[in-house]
C-alpha cells in the first residue's frame, strides 16, 4: 500500500479539483480516462477515499494510498454505469 496523498484547495473549495485527484491516483497506479475525473471525485468522496482535514487557510484531502480500494472503486463506478464507456465504431463490412 502507498502512503497518503494530499491535495490542497483554496479556503473556499467544498471539492478537490477532480484532476488534482486524477494525477494523485496516477502516481499510486490508478490510470482512469480523464472524462471520468468528476465522477472519480465525487464516489471517492462518498466512499471516504478522499476525506477533507484541517488545514491553516486552504482546504485540504487526505487521498488513501490503497490501489485496491481505487480498483474496487473504479470496478464499482464501470459496474453501476457511473462511467460513460465510449463505444468503439467497427467499420462497416460490405459483402464482396
Amino acid at each position: 500500500m502507498s502512503p497518503p496523498h494530499y491535495i490542497i484547495g483554496a479556503a473556499t473549495a467544498t471539492k478537490p479539483d477532480p484532476n488534482a485527484l486524477l494525477g494523485h491516483l496516477r502516481a499510486i497506479g490508478v490510470v482512469v480516462a480523464d472524462a471520468w475525473a468528476e465522477a472519480v471525485r465525487n464516489l471517492a468522496l462518498d466512499a471516504q477515499l478522499a476525506t477533507s482535514m484541517p488545514a491553516a487557510g486552504v482546504k485540504c484531502w487526505r487521498i488513501d494510498g490503497d490501489l485496491v480500494k481505487w480498483v474496487d472503486l473504479v470496478r464499482h463506478g464501470i459496474q453501476s454505469k457511473r462511467f460513460v464507456i465510449p463505444q468503439t465504431a467497427l467499420p462497416q463490412q460490405r459483402a464482396a
